[in-house]
């Protein structure tokens, strides 16, 4: 899970991998997890490996914060802040 700082509008940008991308793409490598990598010419910080059995959604290949304002989350129906 992201942390509630990283999950702020402005923060620097981190990612969570699936286990299926990690292996693919850096070998299972732990030591990726803290190191930076580049997504479409934007480098994002790995914060962690999602578990091998972890589907969802099934096409997902990481995930990265929503970081919604308080306004943009009170007009979707939810003032909870992580």
């Amino acid at each position: 899970m992201f942390s509630a700082q990283e999950d702020q509008p402005g923060q620097s940008s981190v990612v969570i991998l699936s286990h299926r991308l990690w292996q693919e793409r850096f070998g299972g490598n732990p030591e990726i997890v803290g190191h930076n990598i580049d997504l479409d010419g934007h480098s994002s910080l790995v914060a962690g490996v999602m578990p091998q059995n972890f589907r969802f959604p099934d096409f997902a290949q990481m995930w990265t914060p929503m970081a919604w304002t308080d306004q943009e989350r009170a007009v979707r129906g939810s003032t909870t802040t992580w």
